[in-house]
């Protein structure tokens, strides 16, 4: 409609002459302030009061009056606003300021996703170790059953799997027997022949103490490590 009306106005130029139709021009269209346009923006100071974070909707009216401000400062037509330096670099600057502070609000989402995903991430790594723990004592009941009516010296005990997450061997891990270059007994002969130095290798493998406390004698070390495997 504005481009409309200059037109038909410079068409009455020709008739008027072009000092004539400018004078029309003025006093229909004449030249008005920026105070005098609704801006229909909040500033920096109005939308990020008391902490909040601006909507997407202040944050493209602030990027639209900006565009506006520059677009009036380059026009010259009657009609358009009068934009001076000052109201240009301040619409600039705040569009600016509340442009920056929706980044910080998608970077701060951001950063909360993230902790979140690490959070989850931790909580499967707990329910894997759980569910490996629970499998590795389902698996020892059938062991340590057998181990538990083990009377004779020369009855054999099964080795039970590692138990204790944390330790240098995953949990589920068997050790092998004594009598093939591993840690465990292979018998009762061999459990109660138990050196102090083999059970803190035991201790090491299983990455638990087997209830040993400080004083037990080598007897009380086999004994507990002997309930521990179930006999």
């Amino acid at each position: 409609m504005r481009h409309e009306t200059v037109l038909s106005l410079l068409f009455l130029g020709q008739v008027l002459g072009d000092s004539n139709a400018l004078q029309v021009m003025a006093s229909l269209n004449p030249r008005v302030t920026l105070a005098d346009v609704p801006a229909n923006v909040q500033g920096p100071a109005q939308v990020l009061a008391a902490g909040n974070v601006p909507t997407d909707q202040a944050v493209a009216r602030n990027s639209m009056f900006a565009y506006r401000l520059k677009t009036y400062k380059d026009c010259r037509a009657p009609g358009t606003p009068s934009v001076t330096d000052q109201e240009l670099a301040a619409a600039v600057k705040n569009e600016h300021r509340i442009t920056q502070a929706a980044v910080d609000r998608d970077d701060a989402v951001l950063n909360q996703l993230q902790n979140l995903g690490n959070q989850l991430q931790n909580v499967s790594n707990q329910l894997q170790s759980l569910s490996a723990t629970v499998n590795a004592k389902l698996d020892n009941q059938a062991a340590m059953r057998g181990n538990y009516f083990a009377r004779d010296f020369s009855h054999p005990l099964r080795p039970i799997a590692v138990m204790s997450p944390g330790g240098p061997q995953a949990v589920g891990t068997v050790p092998a027997l004594l009598t093939a270059g591993g840690v465990s007994p292979g018998s009762v002969q061999e459990l109660i022949e138990l050196t102090p130095a083999q059970i803190v290798t035991l201790q090491t493998y299983y990455n638990h103490n087997f209830g040993i406390a400080v004083g037990d004698n080598t007897e009380m070390q086999r004994h507990k490590f002997g309930l521990y495997i179930g006999w």
